[in-house]
């Protein structure tokens, strides 16, 4: 067992370990772009040291916020542009990755940084001597436990991207990224391959900007007419839009650029189902749902009667709350990721790395898919690693269960079902919360995914007849 687990840890890794470096650096540079570059130390000094030109703590955070909003666009740059250097190096990588991901990523810390410096320095009065300015720019920059963890990560991101230059410009590694080569790979459609890594780049690069730029095109025009704009951007009216308005413009732009026979996939895995899946998708996310709150009452129930009484009697009612009907409509945007993994990415990558690595694969794009979206402003160094990582095993779980929903019931209904009400379950946060509860639901999940796969076996389309489960993964070749 352990052999396999080894075998299989391989065959999903990249060829060239060393590429692992440089996939490092981009996800770095991804996370520094949602996380926090000042600390709230640094907040306070600097609010301390502006008080008495009139700036309160609230419009230094403010201001700063702002600002970050526009620097950051070149790191995002750099990091869209080090996924399209991992697929498409080009003749001269080292020109291209120094150019289009370390250039920018630096342009961003710089500014950055220097908006800082240049506030921390500004005088507070008229009378203050040159001296003590230059005192401060001494000083300032050795201070780094006043700087958030986006520095960090970002200096992290550019230093291990560095190291892979260094690599390359030896002759230790090269690009693009190459994962241990599939069996029976002579039979694959070259085109239809380059198709799906164009898809997979617009899904974990610049996907994430169409919304925000279609309605900074439609919202900002319509904010120049109307004076009653502003105010509905801030009702749940707007909020309830954007989850059925944003899954559609995805859908149609990721079927525009895969072409042709891609919209058809598409339509293709929306088709009638045996009605007993659409219950099974429905009853593992309620299940466990009430699974764990009904453990959590019983330890509460245990610990009370354990003090005999001498805490709060837990009441049964308080452990399950009503949903909000309108979650529902984040049936659209569950739909539209199931759509597109297990509709379009599962089968052609299932045909090309076979069952679990395809499965496999196919949750890490899924995940690196969000990596944009999450924020971790709010998160510590060590918070922040927590969070990546719970977001990889999140999609690792949910993309097997989900995976075989659909190769089993043939269509990604029942799939998307369920991941609604996943969805639903998590931000409605059903019962009381408990230190630890994120992860005794994903352990759950992935219960429920070892169960499915080890003792119903799934049979996939591109090979007629072929039954495989999740125990009889093959190591690469």
């Amino acid at each position: 067992m352990v052999k396999r687990l080894i075998q299989f840890h391989r065959s999903v890794m990249p060829a060239d370990a060393a590429q692992l470096l440089f996939l490092g650096g981009i996800v770095c540079l991804i996370i520094s772009q949602h996380s926090r570059w000042w600390t709230e130390q640094l907040i306070n000094d600097l609010s301390a040291q502006l008080f008495k030109r009139g700036e309160s703590n609230e419009q230094i955070r403010v201001n700063l916020v702002l600002f970050l909003s526009f620097a950051r666009y070149p790191l995002i740059f750099a990091s869209m542009a080090g996924y399209f250097v991992c697929f498409w190096p080009g003749e001269q990588p080292i020109r291209r990755i120094l150019g289009w991901i370390c250039f920018p990523a630096i342009l961003s810390l710089g500014a950055i940084w220097g908006r800082l410096l240049y506030i921390s320095i500004q005088p507070v009065s008229v009378l203050e001597s040159s001296g003590s300015l230059i005192r401060k720019i001494a000083s300032w920059p050795v201070r780094p436990w006043t700087l958030g963890p986006g520095f960090y990560y970002c200096i992290l991101g550019i230093t291990l991207i560095l190291v892979y230059v260094r690599l390359t410009a030896v002759g230790s590694t090269s690009l693009p990224v190459i994962l241990p080569p599939p069996r029976g790979s002579e039979f694959q459609d070259a085109v239809s391959w380059k198709r799906t890594k164009r898809l997979v780049w617009v899904l974990i690069g610049p996907l994430f900007l169409a919304g925000p730029m279609l309605a900074f095109l439609t919202m900002g025009l319509l904010y120049l007419s109307s004076s009653h704009l502003p105010a509905y951007l801030g009702t749940e009216w707007f909020v309830r839009l954007g989850r059925i308005v944003d899954p559609i413009i995805a859908v149609g732009i990721t079927c525009w650029v895969a072409g042709r026979d891609v919209r058809q996939a598409a339509w293709h895995s929306i088709r009638a189902f045996k009605p007993q899946y659409a219950l099974l998708g429905a009853s593992v996310p309620i299940g466990l749902s009430v699974i764990i709150s009904v453990g959590n009452y019983m330890f509460d129930r245990f610990l009370w009667a354990h003090g005999f009484g001498a805490s709060w009697l837990p009441e049964f009612r308080s452990y399950f709350d009503f949903l909000d009907p309108w979650l529902s409509l984040l049936f659209f945007g569950a739909l539209f990721e199931e759509i597109i993994f297990r509709g379009l990415l599962q089968p052609r990558f299932i045909q090309r790395y076979g069952l679990c690595r395809g499965i496999f694969l196919v949750a890490i794009v899924w995940a690196a898919f969000h990596f944009f979206s999450d924020s971790y402003f709010a998160a510590t160094d060590i918070g922040v690693v927590l969070r990546l990582a719970s977001r990889v095993f999140t999609c690792l779980v949910l993309g097997f269960v989900f995976s075989w929903l659909t190769l089993r019931s043939g269509s990604v209904l029942p799939a998307a079902i369920a991941h609604t009400l996943f969805n639903v379950f998590v931000f409605s946060s059903f019962g009381l919360d408990f230190y630890g509860k994120d992860w005794v639901r994903l352990v759950l999940w992935a219960v429920v995914a070892y169960v499915l796969f080890r003792y119903w076996s799934v049979k996939v389309e591109d090979e007629p007849g072929a039954v495989a489960t999740i125990v009889e993964a093959e190591p690469a070749t």
